[in-house]
């Protein structure tokens, strides 16, 4: 997407307000029981007496890890097949991923990093002039006499996490097409605070929730696609088709969550109920 100029390699930064505890604010956390194995912080050190219901845990977790390795192979067979198809056929291959990685609570647990700086977006780019004069000057960012889009470049440094998982790398790209997708559509060439407001800020969130969930749906999804198409318009139609069924749930969805009332400490659990419901409204079948 033409994006490689916009990013220049992670900063190092704490980009958190004071009261922030991640601990807390993770309602959603939980790790996912993979293909690769168990989670070693559910594993049974022996010290303790789990009840009876308890001892049935690892015989359901394996059945759970057998079902759901199936559906996601089911899910990447019926994405390929649907892709480049109807609108109706985009939405059952989509439900049907979300479905596979066990439903819209599962799938936003997994979006944690993505989730992270979504909150470091909101908590940058809200609040009063002087706030975000003051958190930019923290970071190092400087905004007197830059266009907006100069701005973009430093902001996606610095908010990128390292590229040190696929999970990270994933986020760190979604950031990236997001922040130069704000550069194509928007004219940012005013002042950096005449166009830091609320709507920008929307703006920005739902341009990265588009993108790492599109991404990710594409990562995990399309590796049957080239086979199917037989030109490149045919993979980038379908690839739009997507990303615009994307794009409708999340900018119906995320106003609903990030709304101007919405304060430093109710913004993560805000983000989780954004990424929710942004994975049930794509599970869901109209």
């Amino acid at each position: 997407m033409g994006t490689s100029s916009l990013y220049k390699g992670p900063k190092s930064a704490v980009l958190l307000p004071s009261d922030f505890n991640e601990d807390e604010s993770e309602t959603l956390e939980g790790d996912v029981v993979s293909e690769e194995g168990e989670n070693p912080d559910e594993q049974d050190d022996g010290e303790n007496s789990p009840s009876d219901e308890n001892d049935k845990e690892p015989e359901n977790d394996e059945r759970e890890e057998r079902v759901v390795h199936y559906s996601f192979q089911s899910a990447k067979r019926n994405f390929t097949r649907s892709f480049g198809g109807n609108r109706d056929k985009i939405k059952t291959a989509v439900s049907g991923y979300v479905k596979s990685l066990g439903g819209s609570r599962q799938a936003a647990k997994q979006a944690k990093v993505a989730r992270q700086v979504s909150g470091k977006i909101y908590y940058l780019l809200s609040g009063s002039d002087a706030e975000k004069r003051r958190k930019f000057e923290e970071l190092g960012i400087q905004v007197e006499h830059r266009t907006v889009k100069d701005v973009l470049v430093d902001i996606c440094s610095c908010l990128a996490p390292k590229p040190d998982s696929l999970e990270n790398t994933l986020v760190n790209n979604s950031l990236l097409d997001a922040m130069a997708e704000m550069s194509e559509s928007m004219e940012l060439t005013e002042a950096t605070f005449e166009m830091i407001n609320q709507e920008f800020l929307q703006k920005v969130l739902s341009k990265f929730t588009i993108c790492y969930i599109f991404n990710k749906i594409m990562n995990e999804c399309s590796y049957g696609v080239l086979d199917k198409c037989e030109t490149v318009r045919e993979i980038k139609n379908g690839e739009k088709q997507i990303k615009d069924y994307i794009e409708a749930i999340v900018e119906a969805v995320l106003p609903t969550y990030l709304t101007d009332d919405v304060t430093p400490s109710e913004m993560n659990k805000a983000i989780e109920g954004m990424y929710e419901a942004c994975y049930k409204e794509a599970e869901r079948i109209k």
